[in-house]
């Protein structure tokens, strides 16, 4: 019994562990990246992005600049929060 509490101690703090050590992305990444998002953006987009987001579709916009640019979730939010 005491063997599975140590275990079970050991396992938690590996995973603690693991995620504060997680991969992150740089401000300088992330700029890159919503660079790359806006580079992508041709003028048809950028009216389709303008029109959800005029209907409230924000979360529809946010997928849609992901599917064409390839871009990671958050660059993706921070150029729909800047149209």
């Amino acid at each position: 019994m005491e063997i599975m509490i140590w275990g079970a101690l050991l396992l938690a703090g590996l995973i603690v562990f693991a995620f504060l050590t997680g991969t992150r992305q740089t401000d300088e990444s992330l700029k890159l990246e919503e660079q790359q998002a806006r580079d992508g953006m041709d003028a048809d987009l950028y009216r389709e992005l303008k029109e959800l987001l005029s209907r409230k579709k924000k979360i529809e916009a946010i997928r849609r600049l992901r599917e064409k640019t390839g871009v990671g979730l958050y660059a993706a939010k921070q150029v729909i929060d800047g149209l």
